[in-house]
């Protein structure tokens, strides 16, 4: 957040270079404009805000500084190469010009050590503002529940791991849900098949070293080509890290279940 902060000003005097006939009213935090609904409990902060004789109205701009990775992978269209900015920061602008009355919005993103600027207009989107309002009421209805969403598995694996990253030692009895028994079963099913096509894999790449030798490469009669090419790995030094292990142990003798048919 300091970074950008300290970088947005640069950004905006690169807006004003490459756009000379904008003027462009930088709105820093803290001291510039909020805008916000209390009742909705949304608010908004535009980076900046610009006047283009070309257009009418005023218009807003949000400034991000982006890693040039980060820039490759989530901001350029890997076909076109155009400039498309992630959902999370078109959502920012469109909120910035729709609390601000602006006419329209922007986003300018400076692209890593060579500070390279790419300015993209937001429309401002209604039913995109809709859906953020409906998003809001239902996070602010289950705050005052005291309820937390249910996780998307697919999606929040990063987060959920992040939120326990540590044990605390305690054993605790989840015999009552019903769905813990089937995804053991899957996860066991599933560990069973990726270990015998390790093993497979490991088998089918010795056969592979057999056949060439010291051969960096064989073409095959379709034309397919196998590679083996000797990699060198520089050593390295791994930084103190932790991790949760995931382990399925096989029921005691003296479970319950072991019992069963004597109750």
């Amino acid at each position: 957040m300091e970074r950008g902060r300290d970088l947005e000003e640069v950004a905006l005097n690169r807006v004003r270079r490459a756009n000379p006939l904008w003027n462009v009213i930088s709105n820093p935090m803290p001291g510039g404009k909020m805008f916000v609904d209390r009742m909705a409990r949304l608010s908004s902060t535009p980076d900046a805000f610009v006047v283009d004789p070309q257009r009418p109205g005023t218009g807003v701009l949000q400034i991000k500084t982006v890693y040039p990775h980060i820039f490759r992978d989530q901001w350029l269209d890997p076909d076109t190469r155009d400039v498309i900015p992630p959902l999370w920061v078109s959502v920012q602008a469109i909120l910035d010009g729709y609390f601000s009355g602006a006419s329209w919005a922007a986003v300018g993103a400076l692209v890593g050590f060579d500070l390279d600027l790419y300015v993209v207009d937001v429309p401002i989107h209604t039913g995109v503002v809709q859906r953020v309002y409906d998003a809001a009421a239902r996070f602010w209805r289950m705050v005052e529940a005291g309820t937390a969403p249910d996780p998307d598995f697919a999606r929040d694996g990063e987060a959920l791991a992040a939120m326990f990253g540590q044990d605390d030692g305690q054993t605790i009895d989840l015999s009552g849900d019903n769905a813990l028994p089937v995804l053991v079963d899957e996860h066991e099913r599933l560990v069973g098949e990726k270990s015998a096509a390790d093993r497979r894999l490991k088998e089918i790449k010795a056969e592979f070293i057999s056949k060439l030798g010291t051969a960096a490469a064989a073409r095959l009669a379709d034309g397919r080509v196998i590679t083996a090419k000797t990699v060198h790995r520089d050593a390295y030094a791994v930084a103190p890290s932790s991790y949760r292990s995931i382990r399925i142990k096989a029921a005691p003798i003296h479970s319950v279940a072991a019992y069963q048919g004597e109750f």
